[in-house]
């Protein structure tokens, strides 16, 4: 509509920037199978105790208020009494997801380098490219290990502000050697940003380390352990800055529920461990059983292994959901990752079955 006596307004139009226009959707397909070993979540069953105590914790929540701030604080408390760290080195967010692209978000000026492994989680690049940061890869060896010669050139020509080491990397499995680690802990003055969202299985934290480094930051999540379905993560660093990342993140950013029933898992966490126990078992009985029908399975340090196959698996990972309901993971427009398969450990009787219908296909 015109008003009378005024020109029409000549804007721009819709000015969305490129690099979310033409970002990659992370497509998130429908689960059709009932065994459902593509995601990486906890498939042995929460001790039955925790979910009662989480179920009587939400009976006192009033969802009709805003989140009370006692009830994030208290969660940030007890994941400190955890880690045997200060509450101010405390912070949450929405899975790690959430709190990496805060960081991406806070670290460097627009251009500025962003350096991670590859292959690692597709999702890195991403959170780089959409705040306008110069995501830069660094290609893991022909083992998927770190190469330590690849990884300091590469500070050194991109000198980036912000590097992203998952320890342990998804989706190979792997836990970057001492060596990598101390090389960036002495050498890397930039912020440091480990991604331990599996590092209730790997048996090895860098978390002790925030008290001594000031850079580093260390990302932990709850969606690995039973809680996927409440999306929440955490950080911890030096008081310093957590405080100052904080100032990055949005008002309510943590949901009572979630913070609730987060609250009750970390502090009931001696029960848990029985169920992270088993899967850590049933990670080498796989690995075992998937060697032995000549697969090439890569050392993991997580709830999934990544297999090698002789030929490009989709054929294989059809079947395994039509005949057997079983859903697992494949790469299928990745250079590197095109003949392997990424295999959540499950509860004892889905490795089985997946073992079973495994060895069915290879015997053809």
């Amino acid at each position: 509509m015109t008003i009378k006596g005024e020109s029409p307004v000549d804007g721009e139009g819709i000015d969305i920037r490129a690099e979310i226009r033409d970002a990659p959707t992370y497509a998130i397909a429908e689960r059709r199978g009932t065994i459902l070993l593509d995601a990486n979540e906890l498939r042995v069953p929460i001790p039955a105790a925790i979910k009662a105590k989480i179920s009587e914790a939400w009976s006192q929540l009033d969802l009709s208020r805003y989140p009370d701030p006692g009830e994030p604080d208290a969660l940030r408390t007890a994941i400190a009494a955890h880690l045997r760290v200060d509450t101010d080195m405390v912070a949450l967010g929405v899975g790690t997801s959430g709190l990496l692209d805060t960081l991406c978000d806070a670290v460097g000026r627009p251009g500025a380098a962003i350096l991670y492994l590859e292959p690692g989680f597709s999702m890195y690049p991403r959170y780089a490219a959409r705040h306008s940061k110069r995501p830069v890869p660094v290609p893991l060896d022909s083992d998927y290990e770190v190469d330590l010669t690849a990884l300091v050139e590469a500070l050194n020509v991109h000198k980036p502000g912000l590097i992203i080491l998952p320890y342990p990397n998804n989706p190979t499995g792997g836990l970057p050697s001492r060596s990598v680690v101390e090389y960036l802990l002495d050498h890397y003055h930039g912020v440091l940003c480990i991604d331990e969202a599996y590092a209730d299985y790997a048996g090895s934290s860098l978390v002790d380390e925030t008290r001594r480094h000031s850079n580093l930051v260390v990302l932990r999540s709850f969606s690995k352990i039973g809680l996927a379905a409440c999306r929440i993560g955490y950080w911890v660093a030096s008081p310093d800055i957590a405080r100052d990342l904080a100032r990055a993140v949005l008002p309510y950013n943590m949901n009572a529920l979630s913070a609730c029933a987060a609250r009750v898992l970390i502090e009931q966490y001696a029960t848990l461990r029985g169920a992270l126990e088993i899967v850590m078992a049933e990670r080498e009985r796989l690995t075992s059983d998937l060697t032995r029908l000549g697969l090439r399975v890569y050392p993991s340090c997580a709830n999934f292994v990544l297999c090698e196959l002789p030929a490009e698996p989709s054929e294989f990972s059809r079947f395994l959901l039509d005949a057997h309901g079983i859903e697992i993971r494949t790469f299928p427009n990745d250079r590197r990752l095109g003949k392997s398969l990424r295999v959540t450990v499950g509860a004892p009787h889905e490795n089985r079955k997946f073992v079973a219908a495994a060895a069915e296909w290879f015997a053809r």
